[in-house]
């Protein structure tokens, strides 16, 4: 069996920029991937902790390395053994602005292992679904941090009026997270 291809392609309901900042955003992946509990490392090395101890690959984390990450537009993910169907999986998310929100296109691209190659037709079904459940954990996380965004930014507008009075201003938002490293995407 040759390598396992998909490839989806939607529209997010959310701004280039919100869409980015979640994806890029190391600390968050555990919201919206299932089976990562956290997804660790600096720079082009990517670790992603499963959630049970021993994953269903029989370890506990699949090593990884960010190819290249262009902010607003590409990241592309080299993943080694992120299941015990696939020996690896080379991951590209592509975005655009698009009316309303921004379109994507995601490319999943694995070669089988040996138990996979005996279940051909499982392989690309299983890549497929996870996939599928990638981008509604994705969208779910990014609607819940817009719903908190907004629940600040109201709190703070009425923060600010009632300390309007006493010379305060109302707290300013600080971006944290381990946003990846920019290089260009092929």
């Amino acid at each position: 069996m040759g390598p396992v291809r998909i490839e989806i392609e939607g529209r997010i309901d959310a701004s280039l920029d919100a869409t980015w900042a979640l994806l890029a955003d190391r600390s968050a992946v555990g919201e919206w991937l299932d089976g990562v509990a956290a997804a660790l490392g600096d720079g082009a090395r990517l670790m992603l902790r499963r959630r049970s101890a021993r994953g269903r690959a029989g370890r506990p984390w699949i090593e990884g390395t960010v190819r290249d990450a262009v902010p607003r537009q590409c990241l592309s993910l080299a993943l080694e053994r992120p299941t015990a169907l696939l020996a690896w999986a080379d991951v590209e998310i592509r975005l655009r602005a698009a009316e309303g929100g921004t379109a994507f296109a995601l490319r999943v691209i694995g070669a089988p292992t040996a138990l996979g190659a005996l279940l051909a037709p499982l392989v690309r079904l299983r890549t497929h679904v996870a996939a599928r459940g990638a981008l509604r954990g994705f969208r779910s996380a990014l609607a819940a941090r817009q719903a908190r965004a907004r629940g600040r930014a109201l709190a703070a507008g009425a923060g600010a009026r009632s300390l309007a009075g006493l010379g305060a201003s109302a707290p300013s938002e600080r971006r944290t997270g381990g946003e990846l490293a920019s290089s260009p995407c092929v």
